[in-house]
């Protein structure tokens, strides 16, 4: 138990140093925490997933979300839009997932349009 509560204490400590630094790496080093290294974006990021299929889910309001998954693909984000779709501030978040298959999406109002995407994010080296 005090173990947790430390280690919480630790994380939060943690936090307000990176905020305080502003970034500045070499701020960061000399607190004596490890730092993480730099994350670099994988160099060939995977193709958009093809064949995205939206079909009614078996409840009222919920949809079931399929795609083929790209090569490289180690993560998929599914959005949804009530509106009009060329508007970013319309689209929002329907989840984050390590799969594209099958995908279930609830909450939604019956009778109305939706538009949605799907988008594949790679690793990180």
């Amino acid at each position: 138990m005090l173990r947790k509560e430390l280690l919480a204490l630790i994380r939060q400590v943690g936090v307000y140093l990176q905020a305080k630094s502003g970034g500045d790496r070499t701020i960061l080093e000399s607190t004596g925490y490890d730092l993480a290294k730099d994350r670099v974006p994988y160099p060939n990021p995977p193709a958009a997933p093809q064949s995205l299929k939206i079909v009614a889910g078996t409840l009222p309001g919920t949809v079931v979300a399929s795609a083929k998954s790209p090569r490289g693909a180690r993560m998929f984000e599914l959005e949804y839009c009530l509106g009009d779709a060329s508007v970013p501030a319309n689209w929002k978040l329907g989840g984050q997932h390590s799969f594209c298959h099958k995908i279930k999406l609830a909450g939604l109002e019956r009778g109305k349009d939706y538009s949605f995407r799907i988008r594949a994010f790679g690793t990180l080296l």
